[in-house]
């Protein structure tokens, strides 16, 4: 029990919040807002996709702030996109431009069929020049290439390739990870 000002109010903080059904997820909130002498939910960890913000009638009533989260690099572009599963079938064209790690640099061609891909180096031309650290938010599913392409973080060679990219590397859900490290 905290006071502010005389009056007594309740935080309750949330560390982990996991559910497996939409219907489950409603139920926890319906749980939690019949909590009367609660007067603040603090969830520290939040995924940015979180449907909260969507199921309130008054959502500017959450005081959403971003944090730093994952933080992901790609040391071998080939063995990377080869691990990764992908919903679509489809082939890109890729220039990617790397400082750190020169032998990702190159022109690569990803062929996607059967929810697997194989990669190899080409000498095709390249339907977008993304930098590394862009095309990680781009498979991690933070961004799509669209937005990328609308910020600036990437050049674009081909018009139509943006939204094949969008529609190759799409995501289920964006990256989130619940621990503290």
């Amino acid at each position: 029990q905290n006071v502010e000002f005389g009056q007594p109010w309740q935080r309750l903080f949330i560390r982990d919040l996991a559910w497996l059904t939409p219907s489950a997820y409603v139920a926890i909130w319906d749980f939690l807002s019949t909590m009367h002498l609660v007067t603040d939910i603090n969830w520290i960890r939040v995924p940015s996709d979180d449907p909260l913000p969507h199921l309130l009638q008054e959502p500017r009533k959450l005081n959403i702030r971003s944090a730093d989260g994952m933080l992901a690099r790609i040391i071998n572009i080939s063995s990377t996109l080869e691990q990764r599963r992908y919903c679509e079938k489809g082939e890109v064209v890729f220039e990617i431009l790397d400082d750190l790690c020169p032998w990702n640099n190159g022109c690569w061609e990803l062929n996607i069929s059967a929810g697997s891909a194989t990669i190899s180096k080409t000498n095709k031309k390249p339907e977008l020049t993304i930098p590394i650290d862009t095309f990680v938010m781009i498979i991690f599913g933070q961004i799509t290439a669209t937005q990328a392409a609308r910020m600036g973080r990437l050049e674009v060679h081909t018009n139509e390739a943006v939204a094949v990219y969008d529609h190759v590397f799409r995501t289920t859900y964006r990256p989130f990870c619940a621990d503290f490290f």
